[in-house]
């Protein structure tokens, strides 16, 4: 079995047609500004044009126009399920409430409907409106019901940090619902002029979560990392040691309620529910050494053509297998494993 973590889509004009005649100002349209661009109230934006060959995947597939043809490719790749995130929210769509939530609702009713089609194999992330808590919370229990697997949420969300209690109603009903909290790539800067490289946004929550001591808070809560790779991981590390070494952040975090000690063995991803996905560009074997057989898996970055995209990742680890370079049971578990038990599959 192989299970892909992170796949996109591109949106078109028929994600934003369930926007509700009242609110259609929030609209997204095309425009051509030397380019091909969305643009809505307070923001423009490129809108991609998709290279097949670089992407290994077509107009029809990456837009869910054609869901059928998506499950027929799945097939060629060998991959039994694929989990679906954005790209529109791969950065703060508003700093208006009103906006985002008409943004992220009509995109959620997309991905449910779309996904509906695919008999199971087609798998969605819900993109909560994070400027309205209530809001956010209705949108998350009414994704669960809908089939949504995880929720999506960037490390920072409009500049609040990870362990900001005004995210704990969130978490908590996360938890409740069994949906994990999908730290993806990006920015939640509203102003979209962040300098900040858009995986650093993600893995600096992983530190802030830690600090605040919210794995002990949330017990059941699990926490991805997604298309930020894992070469990270030894970073974090490192730093705790470093930390608790001077007496400094690593020493104080210890006197958390329920924690024993921030003591980075080798089950610290494990204990704590953390997870993430890896890349071809990782040096797996040393991240490995770090406890983390059972919290990486991959994804192909399907539809897009960055650092993080390999549509056949899960081919590559297969031949490590097959070339005595990687265990066969360690295998299993970057390619279906972790993933299943991640996202309640």
């Amino acid at each position: 079995m192989r299970i892909d973590c992170d796949a996109h889509v591109d949106e078109t004009e028929e994600t934003w047609s369930r926007i509700a005649d009242n609110a259609s100002h929030a609209r997204p349209l095309t425009i051509d500004a030397g380019s091909r661009m969305w643009t809505w109230p307070g923001r423009t934006r490129p809108r991609h044009v998709r290279d097949d060959a670089k992407t290994g995947t077509t107009e029809a597939t990456r837009t869910l126009r054609d869901v059928d043809a998506r499950v027929r490719h799945l097939d060629e790749l060998g991959i039994d399920v694929q989990v679906l995130y954005p790209t529109f929210f791969l950065s703060a769509p508003s700093d208006r409430a009103e906006i985002e939530m008409a943004l992220c609702q009509s995109y959620n009713r997309w991905m449910a409907e779309s996904c509906q089609r695919s008999n199971g194999r087609l798998r969605w992330v819900v993109v909560p409106p994070y400027l309205s808590v209530d809001a956010a919370l209705e949108e998350i229990v009414w994704a669960k019901a809908q089939g949504a697997c995880g929720v999506m949420k960037h490390g920072t969300e409009q500049n609040r940090p990870a362990s900001d209690p005004y995210f704990s109603p969130i978490y908590a009903a996360a938890s409740d619902l069994d949906l994990p909290i999908c730290m993806h790539a990006g920015s939640g800067d509203p102003t979209a002029l962040s300098p900040v490289n858009p995986r650093l946004h993600a893995i600096s929550a992983c530190l802030d979560m830690l600090g605040a001591g919210l794995p002990e808070q949330f017990p059941h809560l699990r926490c991805g990392w997604i298309e930020c790779g894992a070469s990270w991981i030894p970073y974090v590390w490192q730093d705790i040691v470093a930390r608790d070494r001077a007496q400094s952040w690593g020493s104080s975090i210890r006197k958390i309620a329920g924690r024993a000690s921030i003591d980075v063995t080798p089950d610290l991803f494990r204990r704590f529910r953390f997870y993430s996905s890896c890349e071809t560009t990782d040096d797996l074997d040393y991240i490995l050494t770090y406890g983390t057989e059972d919290s990486l898996f991959l994804g192909t970055d399907y539809g897009h053509s960055d650092q993080s995209s390999d549509i056949r990742v899960h081919d590559l680890i297969e031949s490590r297998v097959a070339s005595g370079q990687l265990a066969a049971a360690t295998a299993r578990k970057l390619l279906f494993e972790n993933a299943r038990r991640f996202y309640g599959l």
